[in-house]
């Protein structure tokens, strides 16, 4: 977006591309520096950040366990020594992600075994 926070022509395009082809990389860099200019002076408490982590990683088809968003958030409180009901600046809590690969990695790993039990499977059966 324009600093007008407009979405011009071609920017809309690059949107489209980078949400249908772009990199799981590139989706979350870009959550994360679009809502930086909107969000910079935005405190998060630990249930806000996960509920819209999952929110923005939906939106975008980026795959994610609940589990490692928790693991992250609380690594990010822990070391700035934010206790249990305090909130993080939406900035600080980017750029803690943004400067420490493994974090970063880790916040889009996707855990089969803990997401798999909460996903609601149908099966269905049909005769002809």
């Amino acid at each position: 977006m324009n600093k007008d926070k407009k979405l011009d022509f071609s920017e809309f395009i690059l949107f489209n591309i980078l949400t249908n082809a772009g990199s799981i990389n590139d989706k979350v860099k870009f959550i994360f520096n679009l809502y930086n200019n909107n969000y910079k002076e935005k405190f998060f408490l630990r249930n806000q950040l996960k509920e819209f982590l999952r929110n923005r990683f939906d939106l975008f088809d980026i795959p994610s366990s609940r589990f490692n968003i928790t693991k992250v958030i609380d690594i990010i409180f822990q070391r700035n020594n934010i206790i249990k009901n305090e909130k993080i600046n939406w900035n600080q809590f980017t750029d803690e992600i943004l400067n420490d690969e493994i974090l970063f990695q880790q916040l889009i790993s996707f855990d089969f075994d803990q997401d798999y039990e909460d996903q609601q499977l149908i099966q269905r059966s049909e005769r002809f």
